[in-house]
């Protein structure tokens, strides 16, 4: 039978090896995310036709539905779990940045921010 002490050293070490690499990865590709926008208007803004205030949109509302959908996630995680939770949420967000690439216009993305502000809340 294994002590308490035991029984800790064994969480920390869980802990350790697979949850602090797991949301370090995650939380390096969530910046990356978040940053992305702005290298990527160097070029986009151009090609889209991308107006400086339609810019300002577009880096604009990935925040707003980032904070407007924080206790929704938060209830969510609670109801389905976190393994269901942050795996269809990886799926999403995965999805709609692979969607970005397929964007026309200013909508296309404007569109896209607001959901990945939705899947990273």
């Amino acid at each position: 039978m294994s002590s308490p002490q035991e029984n800790l050293y064994d969480a920390i070490r869980i802990v350790k090896r697979k949850i602090i690499p797991l949301a370090f990865i995650l939380y390096f590709f969530n910046y990356m995310d978040r940053v992305n926008i702005g290298f990527a208007a160097l070029r986009m803004n151009e090609s889209l036709g991308i107006t400086p205030e339609d810019f300002a949109n577009i880096s604009s509302v990935f925040f707003i539905s980032y904070l407007i959908f924080q206790i929704p996630s938060s209830i969510g995680l609670q109801k389905l779990g976190a393994r269901k939770w942050i795996s269809s949420i990886i799926i999403g967000w995965g999805a709609v940045t692979g969607l970005i690439f397929f964007a026309k216009d200013t909508q296309h993305i404007l569109l896209a921010r607001i959901f990945l502000g939705v899947f990273e809340a």
